[in-house]
């Protein structure tokens, strides 16, 4: 325990799941420290699918919003998708918060395809979340749900994503 009253230990665990296609990624938070530790983690889930995200679709369990929009010319939301229209210029960047989403690990169920090749990955984790950003370049398309950490000194948490490849 520091000066400051905060400390943790934390593991992260990679686990291909043998016979299928899947990775799991398992975390354990524990407060060591005196004080209480409250934040927000996220994953960032940099994907590179295809050159320029053109043709690249994302599907929630929900009703997808955004409070700030990205061009009109390059991702069309459309009840629960989002779907890059044409591929992003050299640089280009975006980055904007989508909204919909509930209280429930139900909701961070994201399914991101190229509509192409069909190349993609399901995002899968078991806790709430409490935001997601949508960050894009020419060369990345991120969905980076963030989730909540609430611990109390000697307090523990565990969560986890599922990737399933296709």
């Amino acid at each position: 325990d520091g000066p400051s009253g905060y400390a943790y230990d934390y593991e992260k665990t990679l686990r291909l799941v043998p016979g299928t296609t899947q990775l799991v990624i398992e975390h354990v938070l524990k407060n060591t420290g005196a004080k209480p530790i409250s934040s927000n983690v996220y994953d960032h889930n940099f994907l590179r699918l295809t050159p320029g995200n053109d043709g690249i679709r994302v599907t929630f369990p929900f009703k997808v919003a955004a409070a700030n929009p990205p061009p009109a010319d390059l991702i069309r939301i459309e009840g629960n998708t989002m779907t890059y229209l044409r591929p992003m210029a050299y640089k280009e960047r975006l980055s904007f918060p989508v909204t919909g989403f509930g209280a429930t690990a139900s909701d961070y169920d994201i399914d991101i395809v190229d509509m192409k090749t069909r190349a993609g990955v399901r995002m899968v984790g078991d806790a709430p979340m409490t935001r997601i950003n949508i960050f894009s370049i020419d060369t990345t398309q991120s969905v980076e749900p963030f989730i909540a950490i609430e611990l109390a000194p000697g307090a523990e948490k565990r969560w986890s994503y599922t990737y399933t490849f296709t």
